[in-house]
């Protein structure tokens, strides 16, 4: 079975698209790590030896954003005119959000704020 193993980095990058998958299909509240586990196919406590917490898969999900950022600012320093670089950065999120349909459900999640009034 070893050749079936992933590599850690592949590994957590399944962890988070299945984290976006759950939130995004079924909402924050069914988001948790036994459940997570259990649709990778790994026990809780595998699951911990990639990620030491459920807040720091939220993190990963979020830092996802923050490449974009990157991304585009290094897209954008390339271009002169004005209407190519908003035109640039609006393809630039369109793209990310069709190659991440489920980063969606995360980053604008009201039903996070409604069970978290304190936030």
């Amino acid at each position: 079975m070893a050749g079936n193993r992933m590599s850690t980095d592949d590994r957590q990058k399944q962890i988070i698209a299945s984290a976006m998958k759950i939130i995004n299909k079924e909402g924050y509240a069914a988001f948790t790590t036994r459940r997570l586990a259990k649709t990778i196919g790994l026990s809780e406590p595998a699951l911990y030896r990639h990620f030491t917490s459920k807040e720091e898969i939220l993190i990963s999900i979020i830092e996802q954003m923050d490449e974009l950022w990157l991304r585009i600012e290094y897209e954008l320093e390339k271009l002169t005119d004005p209407k190519d670089k908003l035109s640039r950065f609006v393809q630039m999120h369109f793209e990310f959000i069709e190659e991440n349909p489920d980063i969606v459900a995360v980053l604008f999640i009201d039903e996070y704020v409604r069970l978290n009034p304190s936030v």
